[in-house]
Parts: structure tokens; sequence; C-alpha cells
């Protein structure tokens, strides 16, 4: 066994409706990628028609994660700066 072939790590990518952009990074991972990556989408709209998309990829891990919020459109502006500011993070982290 090889070094490169040895090496075992676990890429997560958050998936929303976004296809091509989504399909050019996992091709890109799995091409570029040193090692076997355990590649694990979570599908944020699974049975959606964007969805089938991911259909092109076997070796993925796929996780149906269904909710009623429609991702970045009800992120409030506030929040997603909140939480990238250190003095937020204890109380950003109690309304979650």
């Amino acid at each position: 066994m090889s070094a490169s072939s040895a090496v075992k790590y676990s890429l997560v990518v958050p998936y929303y409706r976004t296809p091509a952009i989504t399909r050019m990074a996992l091709h890109s991972m799995f091409h570029f990628a040193t090692g076997e990556p355990e590649v694990i989408v979570v599908d944020n709209a699974p049975g959606q028609p964007e969805s089938r998309m991911l259909d092109e990829f076997p070796r993925i891990r796929r996780l149906d994660n269904p909710t009623p919020r429609k991702g970045s459109e009800r992120t409030s502006r506030r929040w997603t700066w909140a939480s990238r500011s250190e003095e937020h993070t204890s109380e950003l982290q109690s309304r979650l």
C-alpha cells in the first residue's frame, strides 16, 4: 500500500439545490484527493429534482436532511455576522 492510499479523512459537503457547483466540487475532490477520502454529502433538499445529480457519484455517503427551512433564504444577516464574532459565540450557541 502506498503512502498516499493510506491517508484516511472525511470531507463534508453541504448541498442545497446547486447541482452545477456541487458536481464540479465532487469531481475535483475525487480527481485531486490524496488517498481515498470519505465524501459525505448532506442533502438539505432531498427529493428535489436537483438532488438526482448526486446519483452520478456512487462513492459518496449521502445524508438526507429534510428541513422546512430554505437555506440562505431564511438566514439572518445579523446572525451570519455574529457567528464570525468571538464575543457573540456563546450567545449564538445558546440560541441554537
